[in-house]
Order: C-alpha cells, then sequence, then structure tokens
C-alpha cells in the first residue's frame, strides 16, 4: 500500500502553477541485451564496465550515460539501469543546403565511444546532386550496421535495430533530424517500474523527438502516485529555431512539469542531459538552480544570440560558453516553471509524509486529540523548517501551519479516523538568474 493511502498531501504552487535518497538516484533506460534483469544498481563507472565494457572501437550506450553521470563533480553515489527490451531502429536526416561552390560539406560519425570518422565533401551548389556524393562517401567508411541512402537533398543514416550511431553534425550546410520512431518505450519504463520503482531521474539512451515525447506524456501522467524527473537532450535543428514543430514547442504546449530539455547541436550522443542530472542530483532537493552548472564532459555548444533565445522561448535550455565558462543556461521546465521547484516539491512532500507516517509507526496510539492533533502539526513545521534552512522555502515571511481544534471536527471524520484541514502556507525562495545594475559615475 503506497503512503499516500495513510498520509495526502496536496501542495500548489502560487503564481506559476520513496525515500528521501531516491531524490538523487537516476535510472538510466537502455536498450541491451547484457543480461536479463530489469534494473541494475551500480555505485561506481567500474561497477557499470563489469556488464557494459567499454572498448576502443565502440562502447554501449549504457556504459556512456552511466560515465556521464559518475564524472560529475559532486556526483551521484549510484545509478540504475533499466534495460529496454524493445529495440530502436535508429534513423537520422541530414539535409543538405549548400548552394555555393565555395562550400565544403564536412561532418563527423562514429560508434558510440569509438574513433570519429570524418566526411569531407565539397559543394557543387547543387544539393540532390552532393548528397548522392556524400551518400558514397559514408558508404566508404563501412561503419558496422549502418545503412546509408539518400533522396531528394536528404541523406538518411538507419542504423541496425538495438544499435545507435554518433553524430556530429554540419550545422553551417545542414540541418539535422533525429526520426527515430517509438519502438514502445512506456512499455519498457512500465516494466522497469515494476520490477524497481526506487529512483527518480529518468534518462534514455536514444532520445528522438518521438521517443521523448512518448516518454514524457508518460511521466507526467504518473504524477504524484510515482513521482519521476525525466532529462533529456536533443539535437534536431529545428529545436533553435523559430519553427513550432520541434519536440521543445510540443512539450511547451502541453505545459509539462515533470521533463526538462536540453539543446545539443554539436553532438547527438554526448549526453548531456545524463550530465546535467548527475551534476545535480547530489544536491539537497530544492536547494539548486539547474542554471550556470559547468558539466564535465559535455562539448559546449557554439550558438548565435538568436538560437539561444528560440530555445530559451520554447522553455528548454542550452549549454554554452558564457564570459570564459560553459554552462547551461535556464534551467526551466516546459510549462515555463523551474525544475529545482519539481524536484523541491517532490521531496517537501516526501518528507511531510514520512513524517507523519514514522509519527503513527513510533507511537502506540496518536490520539484524536488536541495534542495528538498538534503532533501532526509539529511534524509540519519541523518539515518546512528544513526546506527553509535548505534553502528552498523562503524564511520570510515564516511558514504557517494551521490544524484544526478537536471540537470543530466533524463526528464522522472522528469515527471514520481522519484528520483533515492540516494546512500550510509557504514561499518559495526561488533563485536570482539575472541581475540589473545601475549606476553612476562622477568626476
Amino acid at each position: 500500500m503506497p503512503v499516500s493511502d495513510v498520509v495526502q498531501i496536496n501542495i500548489s504552487v502560487s503564481g506559476a502553477g520513496p525515500t528521501a535518497a531516491g531524490f538523487g538516484e537516476p535510472m538510466l533506460l537502455a536498450y541491451h541485451t547484457a543480461y536479463t534483469d530489469r534494473v541494475r544498481e551500480y555505485s561506481s563507472l567500474a561497477g557499470v564496465a563489469v556488464d557494459f565494457p567499454p572498448g576502443a572501437s565502440s562502447s554501449p550506450p549504457a556504459y556512456l550515460m552511466a560515465q556521464a553521470v559518475f564524472a560529475q563533480t559532486p556526483a551521484p553515489t549510484a545509478v540504475k539501469i533499466g534495460r529496454r527490451a524493445l529495440p530502436y531502429t535508429q534513423t537520422l536526416n541530414l539535409t543538405c543546403l549548400s548552394t555555393s561552390a565555395t562550400d565544403t560539406y564536412s561532418f563527423q560519425l562514429r560508434l558510440p565511444g569509438g574513433s570519429w570518422r570524418v566526411v569531407t565533401v565539397a559543394s557543387t551548389g547543387v544539393p540532390n546532386t552532393d548528397v548522392a556524393t556524400i551518400n558514397t562517401a559514408v558508404t566508404a567508411l563501412a561503419i558496422t550496421g549502418l545503412t546509408a541512402t539518400h533522396s531528394g537533398a536528404v541523406l538518411t543514416l538507419t542504423m541496425a535495430a538495438g544499435a545507435l550511431l554518433d553524430v556530429r553534425p554540419d550545422y553551417v550546410h545542414m540541418t539535422f533530424a533525429d526520426v527515430t520512431t517509438d519502438p514502445g518505450i512506456v512499455a519498457d519504463l512500465t516494466a522497469i517500474v515494476a520490477a524497481d520503482p526506487a529512483f527518480y531521474g529518468i534518462l534514455s539512451d536514444s532520445q528522438s523527438a518521438l521517443e521523448v515525447a512518448a516518454l514524457a506524456a508518460n511521466v507526467e501522467g504518473l504524477g504524484s502516485s510515482n513521482p519521476y524527473l525525466y532529462i533529456f537532450n536533443n539535437s534536431d535543428t529545428i529545436d533553435a529555431t523559430s519553427s513550432t514543430a520541434d519536440i521543445f514547442t510540443t512539450l511547451k504546449t502541453a505545459a509539462y512539469t515533470r521533463t526538462a530539455g536540453l539543446y545539443a547541436q554539436g553532438q547527438l550522443l554526448c549526453y548531456s542531459a545524463a550530465a546535467w542530472m548527475g551534476r545535480l542530483f547530489p544536491t539537497t532537493p530544492g536547494s539548486e538552480n539547474w542554471a550556470f552548472k559547468t558539466l564535465a564532459g559535455v562539448p559546449a555548444d557554439a550558438l548565435t544570440t538568436s538560437q539561444v533565445h528560440n530555445v530559451e522561448g520554447k522553455n528548454a535550455s542550452v549549454y554554452t560558453p558564457l564570459a570564459g565558462l560553459n554552462l547551461t543556461q535556464f534551467g526551466k521546465r516546459p510549462d515555463g516553471n523551474w525544475i529545482d521547484i519539481t524536484r523541491g516539491v517532490d521531496a517537501l512532500t516526501n518528507t511531510i509524509a514520512i513524517g507523519v507516517l514514522a509519527l503513527e509507526a513510533n507511537k502506540l496510539k496518536v490520539p484524536y486529540t488536541d495534542a495528538g492533533i498538534d503532533m501532526v502539526r509539529a511534524i509540519v513545521i519541523a518539515s518546512l523548517k528544513q526546506f527553509t534552512d535548505t534553502g528552498f522555502l523562503a524564511d520570510t515571511p515564516a511558514p504557517t501551519v494551521s490544524v484544526p481544534l478537536k471540537s470543530t471536527v466533524s463526528s464522522a471524520d472522528r469515527a471514520a479516523r481522519i484528520l483533515r484541514n492540516v494546512n500550510f502556507s509557504a514561499t518559495l525562495a526561488g533563485a536570482i538568474n539575472s541581475t540589473v545594475i545601475n549606476g553612476v559615475l562622477s568626476v
């Protein structure tokens, strides 16, 4: 029976809408055949390497995701790898754009974690002609599992079922789109949660727009019954344009609160989302700001101001150089609010629920008296103070808690042993993401 059957808590955020340790543990969804277990837990990258050994020519995506998580400082103490049983068939479209014979197409391909193979083709200024030459060059690389085809100006790269290709696109002379269909990622997540629901973060090895849309909708639908936070990165060129046909706009329109996206223009399998989660999950929930963080091992994107603001306008985030530092920017959820609020509210809800449940479990009985009601009030006060101390809640005005007097409770509720109208009010501390400074210099 879930804790919510005993203690029901509803927290609303004015204006915009497991255990505590679980708020720091990611679940890495990865297709593999290394074992049949749905979930395994690992406390180090060395442990992951036993089941998913990295190699010189390629490394398993599960290993690369775990590597991105554990590379951060500080890093989570453990990760879980959830087995995707349904294989994707990765399909990538690169559309040639050059109309100048002075241009050169240049992009890189590799198996995950392997050596980059460079494709360089001089433009004729005719995209439909150039794509055929590029197709021949890609085929000549003989990358295991890769088939290249073309139609019009579009080069299509298709991998064997269950295999992934890493790409550094030529985002100057081409557009890039991961059009991989969803093989059933929700069914896999459902089986993973059934096997082991004790985690909080969700990451995935393949992150096409279709897979992201399916997974985000499912995570949102689980809501407070299974509160999870899904973070992804996507490299589709359209994400950073004014177009509304991209995955960031899809999620923004749906106003999701349990998903957040990071644009990754420079490399498809950079797993910047895994690094982002790895960097922030060791923090106390609600005390963190997902903006202005450096991600170890992740290449920063050289985006134009227009591209940055296009992504920002879609309530997603970027990772770019800023005043000499590589930093994440924005840290928003699709609904326009902030990622730390989701995590903080979930943790506060959990803390109050566990506190009240512990009170019930450790007392022979919590009497239905004013004194017993005040015991519940004390738990709520202590929980709010904890989150005030960590910076999630503001200390001014101070949180308030009200409880009913026993004399005002209906006889039906007393007979059913239900305590209602335990109410609290608190203000989010928020964070400073931009600053305006005015000064006057006099001579």
